[in-house]
């Protein structure tokens, strides 16, 4: 499982297939072993039988051990035996490199996007328009999805205030998954002082295989309304006792 900075989980889902050279049927690694002088570059691929695969995503993990000689390490860890006297333990650390892969089997592939969560703040009153939105999105299918999508703001008459997008990093939700993805929005013209706004979020993945319809509402009040009514009032206060007066 993994978070972003506010703890909000971003990816959860099965661990992939881990794929050796033994993993007969399914996959074949070519070549399965490689000496590589120094500077030196080299391709590894794996071949994939389809007939093998599961319909929708099927998530591998291509793991390669590294024997560099006498570059293997060993960690002395020191502990304490049950009498109370200091012992050295030894531990064996072997280097490994990963890649992960994603095969997509066609036939009876699905997605099914959900809205978790719509991080949104219910005071019906806002000074400022909002321009940056999380979403919390889960994928009941069983093929990855990438998350596009519209955000507008428009006022009482229709007219569009903000305009963004959704998923700008093209992040991806696995199957079984849930991550938390985001959007953002700019200004497209000023609304009046003091106005009604709408939020119209419309999210659906790349296929068009699921939809994600979101409506809000706020009110919109200017900061410069807020300054502008004490300012008002005092002159009217001022103009109705010197009007008193005269």
């Amino acid at each position: 499982m993994a978070t972003d900075i506010l703890g909000r989980m971003q990816f959860n889902a099965p661990l992939p297939q881990t794929i050796y050279p033994t993993s007969e049927g399914i996959a074949k690694i070519i070549p399965e072993s490689i000496i590589l002088e120094p500077g030196m570059v080299a391709t590894i691929s794996a071949e994939f039988d389809p007939t093998k695969l599961r319909p929708g995503t099927n998530s591998f993990l291509l793991l390669a051990q590294i024997n560099a000689g006498n570059s293997d390490s060993l960690s002395l860890v020191k502990g304490e035996t049950p009498n109370g006297q200091s012992e050295l333990s030894s531990t064996a650390i072997s280097q490994y490199l990963a890649a992960t892969i994603f095969m997509t089997a066609e036939a009876g592939s699905t997605i099914d996007l959900k809205l978790v969560n719509f991080d949104w703040n219910a005071i019906p009153i806002r000074f400022s328009l909002p321009d940056y939105f999380i979403l919390t999105l889960k994928n009941d299918g069983n093929a990855l999805a990438t998350p596009r999508g519209l955000i507008r703001l428009t006022d009482l008459f229709g007219t569009e205030i903000s305009r963004g997008t959704v998923n700008d990093k093209s992040s991806i939700v696995l199957p079984g998954a849930q991550r938390v993805i985001y959007g953002s929005t700019q200004k497209t013209r000023n609304p009046f002082f003091i106005t009604p706004i709408k939020l119209q979020l419309n999210t659906y993945d790349s296929a068009h295989q699921s939809t994600i319809k979101l409506t809000k509402s706020f009110l919109y009040v200017s900061p410069w309304t807020a300054l502008l009514i004490p300012i008002l009032s005092l002159i009217f206060v001022v103009l109705k006792k010197l009007k008193s007066h005269s």
